[in-house]
């Protein structure tokens, strides 16, 4: 039957894909996950508020990025010395090209 994903409520889309890759790689601890999803969860909420239902994809994916680049800024204390690296390492990759929809090479699983 299609549409009845499972794997972690479903596969999430876009971005939201993107960053829940991005965390597992992280490898977060539960309290850090619980705090992680709640940054993600505002960041998302603030998003939406500043997003017409008419809102264009370049739009819709500008406020998107803006409110997720924010989030890991918010997350940035939260994770440990080794974790933070890692973000550095991974949004250094997204910057230079791995952000958009097929452009990295390899950069993790895909289903």
């Amino acid at each position: 039957m299609a549409g009845s994903g499972g794997e972690a409520a479903g596969p999430p889309s876009g971005g939201a894909g993107r960053m829940q890759a991005l965390l597992a790689e992280l490898k977060l601890d539960p309290a850090q996950q619980a705090k992680a999803d709640a940054i993600l969860s505002d960041a998302r909420e603030k998003a939406q508020a500043n997003l017409s239902e008419d809102a264009d994809p370049d739009t819709r994916r500008a406020v998107m990025r803006k409110a997720m680049g924010e989030a890991l800024g918010r997350l940035a204390p939260v994770l440990r010395a080794d974790q933070k690296a890692k973000l550095a390492e991974i949004r250094a990759k997204m910057a230079a090209g791995g952000g958009q929809r097929g452009g990295d090479q390899g950069g993790g699983p895909k289903p």
